[in-house]
């Protein structure tokens, strides 16, 4: 090879190697609005997804949690004072919520104190899922816009 061949060759890979990356950044630009970073909308653990079933349904343990607590938010104590959830069922939800639980502080005339807040808590059955899944299908063909990823299941 000469020593011009050389410099074509050289020249050639240059003009690729710049013609691939211009492809690569028109390629990034154009991606897809979903992909190109949009942020997800906020959601607060426990709170129910758009589609979200939430009447009771055939096969669903509940239960009325009484939930003890200190003046910082701190589980003290926890124990079902209605529902049907089995005994030990409720010893389990309130173990979980006393090990995990985080609660504002209960407020009496702007001051932080002790006492009990009561919670809602529902165990969905099958069919709850299976329509909750059914919804949730029937929610994204309805907004197209939304991503499944921000939902996770």
């Amino acid at each position: 090879c000469s020593t011009n061949d050389r410099r074509i060759q050289v020249i050639v890979w240059g003009l690729m190697r710049n013609l691939l990356s211009a492809l690569i950044l028109v390629s990034a630009a154009t991606a897809s609005p979903a992909a190109a970073g949009t942020a997800c909308p906020p959601h607060r653990p426990g709170e129910p997804y758009p589609w979200a079933i939430n009447e009771l349904m055939s096969g669903d343990q509940w239960g009325d949690l009484a939930i003890d607590l200190d003046a910082n938010g701190r589980v003290t104590g926890c124990h079902a004072v209605k529902g049907n959830l089995e005994p030990e069922m409720g010893f389990w939800v309130c173990r979980s919520i006393s090990a995990q639980g985080e609660f504002d502080p209960l407020m009496k005339d702007g001051i932080a104190v002790a006492g009990t807040r009561t919670r809602h808590f529902v165990l969905e059955g099958m069919r709850h899922r299976d329509a909750n899944a059914a919804a949730r299908k029937k929610w994204f063909a309805e907004h197209p816009n939304e991503r499944p990823s921000c939902y996770p299941d």
